[in-house]
């Protein structure tokens, strides 16, 4: 799914984001909201699926009554780093606030703050409405509290932030864990909210429960941030998100470093980055920003330099090597109180797809973000742009807020939000009904599913750990859970002995348990902060984002597929082990990549009908480069050679004419010609066309 470098300076207009309460939506006049152009690469069609999604599961939770918060560590906020985590829950009808945190020292004691940020940034600062709500109380491995809110104490007050902070102390300095309204949240009860316009003289001495009241109870309606697209319609308020979520992720560099999200989510590499397009940058190009330095004579030069190891962004801030080589970031997931000794490198994870993978494993914890679901950072998609501005984009090493960078505002995390949960496919594929014509393909589908029929211990299946090959689990519940898959004892991996031979500390994965790194000769499943394992990716979009594993060890799909026959995956359990020969290793490789060609022809297919309904033609050559990844991966194991290849080349020729077209009947033309050849090629590879 490899997208040419945005232009939005031509297609998208700027916009001022600011937020709104849900008070002033209702009671006040606003004046109409600004155009905006449609956006390139994310889909506000996508967005309103994934909305409505999650509306009907929110309704089953009982959000039209409660409003429940995930908390979390958040890089960017917390004061130290911790594993610790909870939730908040506020009953919207009678103002009852419980919260529950599991992990935090019994020792110490810890408040709960609410935070309206007003116009700042999402860290508390002087200046923001600030209320401490109650202190905690130690019950076993637990911290509670619970506490009624009268009318009177959220007055004229919207809640952006729930902290946990240690306790005589405020949630700026020294808030732990936090906890936000989510994008969608802020317009649910923003709408939810557009019901109560005749509640103005609501008469609060009648208390809940009177007849014909709104399930709201009126002190507690407008405490919800409305998102800054809330005057409009639902559609357009979802489409002016994507938009400005798109400009914000690929131009704002938030007074930082000169990086922004896409230096290393590229457009152009399908959202993720790899060693081969590494190599084509300018040297000047901002993903090298820890390379910049001036010779004696003023000169720019890209000598690697470690001038001031407290500040210089040529310490400890990117392993230049390791990044131009493996494509591998610099990563502090376990905090940054040791930057000589916790990090990690990890590879840019693909950002296609996320309403399929982020599912919290179980209730009341985080969406599961980053390789190891607790990496950098953590929390929640606004947690993780946070977080991300912390690690990437600071001047210095010192990362002081103001300094070296600023944080998001809420209006520019929830237009992130949208934009990122509008991008690719919104639902998994249904594998056992997936019908496909290719031999090896379909015997690749089959040893997925179900194995290669041999015996217990060997009798594993890709199904179980990727489940549609999506990144939930399929025994159980649909868990999104984590492995340990042995590949940080892949010693005959370039990769890993690379790391090893650069003396940097072991990837321990999930969590902060087990050892220290310090000496620790890898392989070993006892050094490095973590419990050793990661977070199951999604595999549809496999073929279009080699390299593979959260440190990119390799290279080709048979390459990863091979792994789970060697030593170091099945040695790690008693059953589920894989014996695959070389013909079956291919088979399953041959079945992933016809499954991502069926995506990128869903994905032509969607972006050539934008067309038809916009006539933008940059649509036309976002659609081209998913048929050029298309051709490229049945090439790569001259799949459908004789079928599907050919009709895809005719596709993409009748996508250059519609680009050379003068008319708009030319341009319809050719892509009506482009679609039905899509057609032909999905024909040919299975009947089953997503």
């Amino acid at each position: 799914m490899k997208y040419p470098a945005f232009k939005f300076a031509a297609t998208i207009t700027s916009l001022l984001l600011v937020a709104g309460l849900v008070g002033q939506l209702l009671f006040n006049s606003k004046p109409p909201p600004e155009e905006v152009a449609e956006a390139v690469l994310g889909n506000a069609r996508n967005l309103k699926i994934v909305y409505q999604q999650w509306i009907t599961q929110a309704k089953q939770n009982g959000a039209d009554r409660n409003l429940v918060l995930a908390l979390s560590y958040i890089k960017g906020l917390s004061a130290e780093s911790t594993k610790a985590h909870g939730q908040v829950r506020l009953d919207l009808t009678d103002g009852t606030l419980s919260a529950e945190v599991n992990g935090l020292p019994n020792q110490d004691a810890f408040d709960l703050w609410l935070v309206d940020n007003g116009e700042s940034s999402v860290k508390p600062e002087p200046g923001d409405a600030m209320i401490r709500i109650d202190r905690f109380q130690h019950e076993g491995a637990s911290a509670k509290l619970r506490t009624s809110l009268g009318p009177e104490v959220l007055k004229n007050f919207k809640l952006d932030l729930v902290v946990v902070a240690r306790a005589g102390k405020g949630p700026g300095e020294a808030g732990i864990l936090f906890g936000s309204p989510s994008f969608f949240q802020r317009l649910y009860y923003s709408e939810q909210g557009g019901q109560l316009i005749g509640l103005a003289d609501f008469d609060e001495s009648s208390g809940p429960g009177t007849e014909n009241q709104s399930p709201l109870w009126a002190p507690f309606s407008v405490l919800i941030p409305s998102p800054a697209y809330a005057a409009d319609t639902a559609d357009a308020a979802l489409a002016r998100a994507v938009a400005n979520g798109e400009r914000v992720f690929s131009k704002e560099q938030v007074n930082g470093n000169g990086r922004t999200c896409a230096t290393c989510h590229r457009s152009e590499r399908n959202l993720t980055i790899d060693p081969k397009f590494i190599a084509t940058l300018h040297r000047h190009d901002p993903l090298f920003v820890g390379e910049f330095f001036e010779d004696g004579d003023g000169n720019d030069t890209n000598n690697i330099r470690c001038t001031d190891p407290v500040k210089s962004l040529g310490c400890k801030f990117e392993h230049p090597k390791l990044m131009r080589k493996f494509g591998l970031i610099l990563e502090n997931v376990d905090g940054m109180d040791n930057l000589e000794k916790k990090f990690v490198m990890r590879s840019v994870p693909h950002a296609l797809a996320l309403n399929t993978s982020l599912q919290p494993a179980t209730s009341g914890l985080p969406e599961m973000i980053g390789w190891s679901a607790d990496g950098s950072p953590t929390n929640t998609l606004r947690g993780f742009a946070i977080g991300a501005v912390k690690q990437h984009f600071t001047k210095t090493l010192d990362r002081n807020l103001g300094t070296d960078f600023r944080l998001p505002t809420e209006a520019e995390l929830d237009a992130m939000e949208a934009f990122q949960l509008s991008l690719g496919r919104q639902r998994d594929l249904d594998l056992k009904t997936l019908m496909l014509n290719n031999k090896r393909a379909i015997k690749g589908q089959s040893i997925f599913i179900n194995g290669n029929g041999k015996p217990a211990p060997f009798d594993g299946t890709c199904m179980a750990c990727h489940n549609n090959a999506g990144a939930t689990t399929s025994f159980g519940s649909l868990a999104n859970s984590n492995f340990n898959t042995g590949v940080e004892d892949r010693r005959d991996s370039r990769t890993v002995r690379a790391i090893i031979d650069a003396g940097i500390p072991r990837d321990g994965g999930f969590g902060n348990s087990v050892t220290d790194p310090t000496g620790c000769i890898a392989p070993s499943s006892h050094c490095g902060f973590g419990d050793g394992t990661f977070n199951t990716p999604p595999l549809v979009e496999a073929a279009d984002t080699a390299p593979f594993n959260h440190n990119n060890t390799f290279d080709t799909l048979e390459e990863a597929v091979e792994h789970y026959t060697t030593d170091q995956f099945n040695n790690l359990r008693t059953s589920g082990k894989f014996d695959l020969g070389d013909a079956e290793v291919a088979e399953v490789a041959a079945f992933l990549r016809v499954i991502n060609v069926l995506e990128n022809y869903r994905l032509a297919k969607e972006l050539l009908n934008r067309v038809t309904r916009n006539g933008e033609k940059g649509h036309v050559g976002l659609a081209r480069s998913e048929i050029n990844d298309a051709i490229r991966v049945l090439t790569q194991q001259r799949l459908h050679s004789a079928d599907a290849l050919p009709a895809l080349k005719a596709a993409l020729g009748f996508c250059n004419n519609a680009l050379s077209a003068t008319t708009k009947a030319v341009l319809n033309n050719n892509i009506d010609l482009a679609l039905q050849e899509l057609e032909v090629a999905c024909d040919f590879m299975g009947n089953t066309c997503p």
